[in-house]
């Protein structure tokens, strides 16, 4: 699981809590000032906007639908 993010994006730390509250591992890729990495971003999303998230094959955009996703899907990661 790949996150692209920015540090100072609120959007970005909403969903970089959700990973830490549920305990899963990921990469975090920073963006910031990298054209490639912007780049890479545009490419899977056709935007060039943050945060998006990898898992595999799927690949989400906007902080709320990642949350959800997160949920709804790795809810047995949960940190007790």
């Amino acid at each position: 699981m790949k996150l692209y993010h920015l540090w100072m994006c609120p959007y970005c730390h909403r969903v970089r809590k959700k990973l830490r509250q549920l305990g899963i591992k990921h990469e975090r890729v920073w963006v910031g000032f990298h054209p490639d990495r912007w780049a890479e971003v545009e490419q899977l999303t056709g935007k060039a906007m943050v945060p998006v998230l990898v898992d595999g094959e799927k690949v989400i955009n906007e902080s709320a639908v990642i949350c959800d996703y997160l949920e709804e899907n790795y809810v047995s990661h949960r940190i007790t």
